[in-house]
């Protein structure tokens, strides 16, 4: 995760933290209409970065719209949830 944090900084996002969960899929969830095109960009690094790494298919990687459970959440913040 570290070093999928520096390409994703290299590749103009911030990257706020990581925290290590026991979870076995790959998704980016976003919070606010606004970001969805923003989660997309992401996905397609996600799948960059990860292809180098192990063999995924892009649509493997889902997107997740949780605007209507956490309306509250800070605009423009995406999560990258992934089983390395």
């Amino acid at each position: 995760m570290e070093n999928f944090a520096a390409f994703l900084e290299k590749n103009g996002f911030e990257v706020s933290g990581i925290q290590k969960v026991n979870y076995h899929h790959q998704d980016i969830r976003f919070f606010h209409d606004q970001d969805r095109e923003g989660a997309f960009l992401l996905k397609k690094h996600l799948t960059e970065f990860i292809q180098s790494v192990k063999t995924i298919k892009e649509n493997n990687i889902k997107i997740i719209n949780l605007s209507h459970k956490y309306p509250e959440a800070q605009k423009g913040l995406l999560e990258v949830w992934v089983d390395f």
